[in-house]
């Protein structure tokens, strides 16, 4: 017998004691989310991969929900068109160095051709910029959109209903992705849009290789992304039908409804005995308030009232506006973006620090779709000897990047001195404070400042560079 066997038994019979004497079964001891006691909707008691809870039918009617949102609600189309703005700017940056002469620039020349309308797209509509931004768009409000290669240096977009199984055969396939061991994607079933662009007609299944998918994704089990937005649709739906109602009520009050009151001994007579036309009756009171002003000669004992409400009354419209602060949580984005009067300068620089973090995995998200086009972009471009990389530069050790949009300094003399003394103190370095405040290429800046100073000194035009020093004012009040 273990020597600690005796204590174990009295432990467990004074816990026992303990729970009679509360009234309380040995359940307490357990998750209460596993204990439901009716209060609220117990959980399914299920679980299923992402792609099992949501089929290509419960797909597609997120998706049209989605679009409805967007199409209709100015708040929605704000928040996201907000979201585009900060996760779909790009610039493209070539650092090989400068041993390699002018290939930076010629490298930054080339792309620049090359992600035109009529370059990148096979419909010959959108270039670069636009196309990133369409493809973060539908892939907030659908959940994914694939991108494919084509033969012709060209890429084509597939909406994410068009990505779907084949209905002769659907073994292997989830949500038109075949997969294969480990759950790697081996090929995309892509669909054509019907007459008139309703319905679907399939066309082909496109290797994986060709095909990237760029979506949103939460689980490790999941082949295709789902909208972020999900959550957000239904809050917005109840705001913006509540918003309609609102203001379907507060037009029938511009009417101008008056209700004339009488006392309980003259309710009973609301018409005159003393007029002899139609039916031998009239109204006592006829008002027309498309005749200018209205004096109204009442009775003894009676009063005139308009019909009217506070609608929407503050708690309305306090509720709304917190609806509408949990509908933006689902993209990250802070409620002083919304509303700027919310908080003050220093409240709201603290939120777009917060959401410039958020942003971050969103940049690499797209970042990947770059890296993806860029080196495919480029083996063509070499196979077809536009360009030439010089001896020493490999694509497995990228010499680019794609650096997204920053943001200009807010107080440029103040900010400007503190990335001084940043670079100064070996804290970052003037490249990374150029790409970080959407500034360029630092080198490129050199060079033309190079170029700025040549010239000024052919023109004999001095030009000097020297910073001013900022001095701080001391404001004393008058105590009078």
């Amino acid at each position: 017998m273990l020597p600690y066997a005796p204590t174990a038994t009295l432990t467990c019979n004074y816990v026992d004691s303990v729970q009679a004497e509360a009234g309380q079964s040995r359940s307490a001891l357990a998750y209460d989310v596993t204990e439901p006691k009716g209060r609220r909707r117990p959980p399914s008691g299920t679980n299923s991969s992402e792609d099992a809870v949501l089929k290509q039918r419960g797909r597609d009617l997120i998706g049209s929900a989605a679009k409805d949102v967007h199409r209709n609600f100015a708040i929605a189309r704000w928040a996201i068109s907000k979201h585009l703005d900060y996760n779909t700017q790009f610039d493209f940056l070539s650092s090989a160095g400068e041993e390699f002469g002018s290939f930076d620039d010629d490298l930054e020349d080339w792309v620049a051709e090359k992600i035109k309308p009529k370059a990148f797209d096979i419909a010959r509509r959108h270039g670069l910029d636009r196309f990133l931004r369409l493809a973060e768009c539908r892939n907030v409000l659908d959940g994914d959109i694939g991108v494919m290669q084509l033969a012709s240096g060209h890429v084509q977009a597939i909406e994410a209903d068009r990505i779907r199984s084949p209905r002769e055969n659907d073994d292997g396939w989830t949500n038109g992705v075949r997969t294969g061991p480990g759950g790697v994607a081996l090929a995309y079933g892509i669909w054509d849009r019907g007459a008139r662009g309703r319905g679907y007609r399939w066309n082909r299944s496109v290797p994986a290789a060709r095909f990237h998918l760029h979506g949103s994704f939460d689980r490790f089990d999941q082949y295709r992304g789902i909208s972020p937005f999900a959550s957000a649709l239904i809050p917005l739906q109840d705001v913006y039908e509540g918003i309609d109602y609102s203001i379907a009520k507060l037009k029938v009050e511009q009417l101008f409804a008056m209700a004339v009151f009488r006392k309980a001994e003259s309710a009973a007579a609301p018409f005159s005995e003393d007029a002899s036309q139609g039916d031998g009756r009239r109204k006592r009171y006829e008002i027309d308030f498309g005749r200018g002003p209205i004096f109204i000669d009442l009775d003894p004992g009676d009063d005139a009232k308009f019909l009217k409400s506070d609608s929407p009354g503050a708690n309305s419209r306090e509720f709304l506006m917190a609806v509408i602060m949990i509908a933006l949580k689902t993209l990250n984005i802070p409620f002083s973006f919304f509303d700027e009067s919310f908080t003050n300068f220093f409240g709201s620089r603290s939120a777009w620090l917060h959401y410039e973090r958020s942003c971050e995995a969103n940049h690499q998200n797209i970042q990947e779709l770059l890296n993806w086009w860029f080196m495919w972009r480029l083996q063509l471009a070499v196979q077809d000897r536009e360009l030439r990389i010089p001896r020493g530069l490999s694509l497995r050790r990228p010499w680019w990047e794609w650096v997204p949009a920053g943001m200009p300094w807010w107080d440029p003399v103040k900010e400007i001195n503190g990335d001084n003394q940043a670079v100064m103190a070996g804290y970052t370095d003037p490249e990374n404070v150029c790409k970080k405040r959407n500034q360029g290429n630092w080198f490129k800046n050199i060079r033309k400042r190079a170029r700025c100073e040549r010239f000024a000194k052919e023109q004999g035009v001095k030009v000097s560079w020297d910073m001013i020093p900022v001095q701080e004012v001391t404001v004393v009040k008058d105590e009078a």
